[in-house]
């Protein structure tokens, strides 16, 4: 888990199975990490900055379809990818995916309590 000051919320570490769909291609990738507005996707694929992404990610508790803007399309020290923004999501969906956050954060501040 990491804050930062810019963030409306913290980042936490995952591993989250994400299919972005380009058209008539389908891109397996997976979600480093998330927050409650978004996530980064490690990946080596390019797209422009500001672009709107239709993605489906694997949650524990059910797979849920977005639409995500691209807001930084790049390299950091986790690698290659694109920091994704919520932009669309439906009231179901977002229950499930603050659900994940929520459960994925609990297990994050026991991992730090520990250490």
């Amino acid at each position: 888990m990491s804050h930062d000051q810019r963030r409306r919320s913290d980042r936490i570490n995952v591993a989250l199975p994400v299919r972005w769909i380009r058209g008539k291609r389908v891109v397996e990738l997976t979600a480093n990490d998330m927050n409650l507005h978004g996530m980064f996707l490690r990946t080596d694929e390019e797209t422009m900055p500001g672009a709107l992404m239709k993605l489906e990610v694997e949650l524990p508790g059910g797979t849920i379809a977005l639409f995500g803007t691209a807001r930084f399309v790049g390299t950091t020290m986790n690698g290659r990818g694109i920091g994704v923004e919520i932009y669309l999501l439906e009231d179901s969906a977002r229950a499930t995916w603050v659900a994940c956050y929520r459960a994925e954060l609990q297990r994050s501040m026991r991992r730090a309590a520990v250490s």
